[in-house]
């Protein structure tokens, strides 16, 4: 890896840093900073850090090319990463992502500014999170029932991508259609920091290089009705599980909410 030139100190009101990781152009880099530093400029928040980074595999390898990039707004990681043939294809989605990003974290933001005071005990409102995160209300069996189904066409994304939406939208795992294995996919975070990748069908590939600690389940979820799902979710004493959906056929999680009940997510 090397550290490459950046836009000169007396541009910018903030630094910057970028690496490359095999043959990348210098006019890739310079294409980089012209398409990410707008974005970032246009920001009324203090900006103490713009770092990318820039990849380019072997010839013949899917998605070869990868682009990430790091600011930090006042405080405030926001992070993209993705991949795509080549690099100036790379650069155009990576920009588009941080777009996202960003909009991602001021709308958190604006909720939280706005968000209601804490819940009564046996409530969870989205978006109340507090350090460390509310017990789960312990509802009785017979009073649980599923409160909340959300059904998403799932955007075709890299593990780490997943991850990043994750964190930005402060969730504990993120469904999503993994793009190196072509199948709906689970993310979740783990308690030592790393992070659990769960897949939909017979094949597990290895993830990309990633900029997390990523482990692979072996495992082949379930095909399940919600109910089977749910019911085989209490007898393991988890959170939330994922599987395949009995009648869709597609991706599934089920999930205990913080109030006791359950909730629903399904793939389009």
């Amino acid at each position: 890896m090397n550290d490459r030139a950046t836009p000169a100190a007396t541009e910018l009101d903030f630094p910057t840093q970028l690496i490359t990781d095999g043959d990348v152009l210098d006019a890739d880099v310079e294409y980089v900073w012209h398409r990410l530093l707008p974005v970032v400029q246009k920001l009324d928040e203090p900006v103490h850090l713009v770092r990318v980074k820039l990849g380019l595999a072997e010839v013949g390898r899917p998605l070869r090319a990868t682009a990430q990039v790091l600011v930090d707004v006042h405080g405030d990681l926001v992070r993209a990463h993705v991949a795509a043939e080549t690099m100036s294809e790379a650069i155009d989605r990576l920009k588009d992502r941080l777009v996202d990003q960003l909009d991602h974290r001021a709308e958190r933001r604006k909720f939280r500014r706005h968000r209601p005071e804490a819940p009564e005990p046996g409530q969870w409102r989205h978006g109340t999170r507090t350090v460390p995160r509310p017990a789960f209300y312990d509802r009785p069996p017979e009073e649980r029932e599923i409160v909340r189904r959300k059904t998403y066409a799932l955007d075709p994304i890299t593990p780490d991508e997943a991850i990043f939406d994750m964190e930005q939208l402060d969730h504990d795992f993120y469904l999503f259609q993994d793009v190196t294995s072509d199948s709906d996919a689970l993310v979740a975070r783990q308690d030592d920091g790393s992070y659990l990748l769960m897949r939909i069908g017979d094949r597990h590939p290895d993830p990309a290089p990633s900029a997390f600690e990523i482990v692979v389940s072996e495992a082949r979820p379930a095909r399940l009705t919600p109910q089977e799902a749910i019911e085989q979710m209490d007898t393991l004493g988890l959170r939330y599980l994922l599987f395949e959906d009995a009648e869709s056929g597609r991706g599934a999680v089920v999930y205990r909410r913080y109030d006791g009940h359950y909730g629903l997510i399904t793939a389009e």
